[in-house]
């Protein structure tokens, strides 16, 4: 047996044990395969359809058939990549850092190039209209036509920014320690502004008709979509450096400190809180009914949505620092020394 699959042999007979024994015959996760991709990963895996991409500290970005791991292709980029990868159906959006910052559009089939734009500091918001690409970086917000990547507009906000999110003919920009605004996607004209409290390390989240934002000192928010006006606010454990999480009609945190909280979506009502004693860098993410929580101690729990208890948990031998890639049925979660793992379910005995 080559090394790879006696690794995963053994990681997949320890992993069902675990599992089965928590989850009292529901579904559990099973792994599809395993490799060392990368040296370190720059930023959290992204899995489109059967598609499974990874950025690695060495500035590559791999394609690889999610199911498989087998390598469609793999190229070097002229910068370090500073945010996920945004795909599209047939296409690529890239945010490049250091040293050249810029946006670009890749082929999705074979990682060709199809424009690059320059940008004046490393974006740390990007995302895609119907027609354009929106991109924040330092106290600008810029719009490209996602055909040839030619300026649109740009807006100077003159604050510095920490993302953005795209709701309908409206993009909401928020500040880092400053103002919330909506600007209309087609020419940035202010829809409305609206001044804001708190250190920002994340960006805004669209939920519905809601705009949800997080602050690092332990705020979570519900400004109205259309206004901008604030609807309501909660207090959760400190100290938060990831978005909130919406699915399955709940919202997620998770603080550094290990707490992991659940509030009833819109009403902000808290269902339950879980203390755990790990260090969590990773935020919690939505998978098969689950809140999966990956930690820097190295261990992934699978908390159930309705009494926050452990279904099931894996063991990596390295930290975990980045949210893992998510479809309905696929799972991808990658330690910091490149070592990936891609999950699917399967009904336990």
């Amino acid at each position: 047996m080559p090394p790879r699959r006696r690794c995963l042999a053994w990681f997949v007979a320890a992993v069902l044990v675990g599992a089965v024994a928590s989850s009292g015959g529901a579904q559990v996760p099973r792994a599809l395969w395993e490799d060392r991709l990368v040296k370190a990963p720059a930023v959290a895996p992204v899995i489109s359809g059967d598609t499974l991409w990874v950025v690695g500290t060495d500035r590559k970005i791999q394609s690889h058939d999610a199911r498989t791991g087998d390598r469609h292709w793999r190229r070097t980029l002229s910068a370090h990549v500073a945010l996920p990868v945004s795909p599209g159906p047939d296409d690529l959006l890239l945010a490049l850092g250091i040293p050249e910052p810029a946006i670009v559009r890749l082929d999705r089939s074979d990682g060709r190039e199809i424009w690059s734009e320059r940008m004046p500091r490393t974006p740390v918001g990007i995302a895609r209209g119907e027609s354009l690409v929106f991109v924040a970086a330092g106290d600008r917000v810029e719009a490209h036509r996602l055909e040839d990547g030619s300026p649109r507009w740009v807006r100077d906000l003159r604050v510095p920014l920490t993302g953005l999110a795209v709701a309908g003919s409206s993009l909401v920009v928020l500040g880092r320690h400053d103002s919330l605004w909506c600007l209309e996607s087609a020419g940035g004209g202010n829809l409305w502004v609206e001044p804001v409290e708190g250190t920002h390390p994340s960006p805004p989240v669209r939920a519905d008709t809601l705009i949800l934002r997080l602050t690092y000192e332990g705020r979570l928010v519900r400004h109205d979509l259309e206004t901008g006006i604030l609807v309501d606010r909660t207090r959760v454990a400190r100290l938060q450096i990831r978005p909130p999480a919406v699915a399955m009609g709940q919202i997620a945190t998770a603080a550094v400190g290990g707490a992991v909280e659940i509030f009833d979506f819109p009403s902000l009502q808290r269902q339950w809180i879980d203390r755990r004693q790990d260090t969590i860098a990773a935020g919690a993410s939505a998978w098969a009914g689950w809140w999966i929580v990956p930690t820097l101690t190295g261990r992934v729990f699978a908390i159930t949505r309705d009494r926050g208890v452990t279904a099931w948990s894996l063991t990596f031998q390295e930290p975990l620092s980045l949210p893992p890639a998510t479809t309905p049925d696929l799972l991808g979660l990658i330690n910091d020394r490149g070592r990936i793992v891609v999950y699917t379910l399967e009904e336990s005995m």
